[in-house]
C-alpha cells in the first residue's frame, strides 16, 4: 500500500477483498438482478403480445435460474481466480476521481473471457468480460458527483450522481478523514445547486422504456398475410431500448429497422395474389383485411412513427442517453 500526496491530489493503492466485502457483493447482485430481470421483461413482453402465455412462467424461472448461475460464477471468479483480492489505484484531485484496477490477474481474466464468449458463442460471458473490461479505469468528473456517503468503520466513500452510484472509494485508516473532507468540499456545492443535479432523470428514463416497447409491440401481432422474421422486430426493439439507455447513435440502426420493416409489411399488402376461384379473380391483402385487422396495421404506423421521431431525436442530440447523460 502506498500513498502520495501534493497540495490538491492524492494518490493511493489498497488491496481490497471481494467475495467478504459486502459493497462487491451487493453490487454483483445488482448485476445479476438487473440483467436477469430485463432479460425476463423483454422475454416476457414478446411472449405476451404473440398470446403464447403458457411459455411466460417456464421463462421466467429459466432467467431467474440463469441469473443465480451467473451469481455463482461471479463468487468462484472472485475467491479462486482472483484469490479474492483486488489491487485498485485511486488518484483524487481537484478534476475528479479515477480508479484504477492494477491485478494482472483481473485484467487476463476480463479478456479471457471476452475470448471465450466469443469462440464458444455464450454473449453472456463476453459481455461479463466487457464490462470488466470498461471498469479497469474509471474517472468521473465532480460535476458528475452530487452526493456521497461515508462508511468511517470500513474506510468506505461512495460517490453517487442523480440517480445511482457513480464510485466506490476503498480508502485507509490512514488517508480516510482527509479524503472524505475533501470530496466532501467538492460535492458540496452541487448537492444544494439549482442545476438540473436536483432533477432524478429515472422517471423520464422509465417513461421511454415503456413508451418504446408499447411502440413496438403491435408488428409482434401481425399475422398473415404478413409474413415478417421476427428478428427484425426484435432488434429494432432492443437497439430502440439501447437507444434510451446506452448511446443515441444506436437511433440510425432503429430508423433502418423501421424503413425495412415498412418495406416488407408493403410488399406483403400490395403483393398480388390469385384466388382459388376463377371468379374472384385476383386481390391484394390490403383489400381483405377486416376493422380489427386494420386497426393492428394503424398502431403499427403510430408506433413506427414514434420510434422514428424519438430515434432521429436521439441522434441528433435533442434527447439524451443515461449513459451520455451519466
Amino acid at each position: 500500500m502506498t500513498k502520495k500526496h501534493s497540495e490538491t491530489q492524492f494518490v493511493w493503492e489498497i488491496s481490497i477483498p471481494l467475495v467478504s466485502n459486502p459493497f462487491m457483493l451487493k453490487m454483483m447482485l445488482k448485476v445479476c438482478l438487473l440483467s436477469g430481470g430485463v432479460m425476463g421483461a423483454l422475454l416476457t413482453f414478446l411472449f405476451a403480445v404473440q398470446r403464447e402465455f403458457d411459455a411466460i412462467l417456464p421463462i421466467l424461472l429459466l432467467t431467474a435460474a440463469t441469473s443465480a448461475l451467473l451469481f455463482l460464477l461471479f463468487l468462484f471468479v472472485m475467491l479462486v481466480i482472483l484469490g479474492n483480492r483486488m489491487l485498485l489505484r485511486f488518484t483524487v484531485n481537484n478534476d475528479g476521481v479515477l480508479c484504477e484496477t492494477l491485478s494482472r490477474t483481473a485484467r487476463t481474466a476480463n479478456r479471457l473471457a471476452i475470448i471465450i464468449g466469443i469462440l464458444a458463442g455464450k454473449p453472456g460471458v463476453a459481455g461479463t468480460g466487457m464490462i470488466g473490461l470498461s471498469q479497469e479505469a474509471v474517472f468521473a468528473e465532480w460535476k458528475s458527483i452530487f452526493a456521497l456517503d461515508c462508511h468511517e468503520r470500513r474506510q468506505v466513500i461512495i460517490l453517487r450522481n442523480r440517480w445511482r452510484q457513480v464510485m466506490i472509494l476503498y480508502c485507509t485508516r490512514d488517508n480516510f478523514a482527509e479524503i472524505a473532507e475533501f470530496v466532501s468540499l467538492k460535492t458540496r456545492p452541487f448537492e444544494t445547486g439549482t442545476e438540473t443535479a436536483t432533477k432524478n432523470p429515472l422517471p423520464g428514463l422509465l417513461l421511454r422504456t415503456v413508451l418504446t416497447m408499447l411502440a413496438c409491440a403491435p408488428v409482434f401481432m401481425l399475422s398473415y398475410p404478413f409474413k415478417i422474421d421476427l428478428l427484425i422486430p426484435l432488434l429494432t426493439l432492443c437497439f430502440a431500448l439501447a437507444t434510451v439507455w446506452l448511446v443515441p447513435l444506436f437511433g440510425y440502426v432503429v430508423m433502418v429497422g423501421i424503413i425495412v420493416l415498412t418495406a416488407m409489411i408493403l410488399a406483403d399488402g400490395l403483393k398480388i395474389r390469385h384466388s382459388r376461384f376463377a371468379s374472384l379473380g385476383s386481390y391484394r391483402a390490403f383489400e381483405l383485411l377486416n376493422a380489427d385487422e386494420w386497426l393492428l396495421l394503424g398502431l403499427v404506423v403510430i408506433g413506427f412513427v414514434y420510434l422514428f421521431r424519438s430515434s432521429w431525436r436521439a441522434v441528433k442530440g435533442r434527447v439524451s442517453s443515461a449513459l451520455i447523460s451519466d
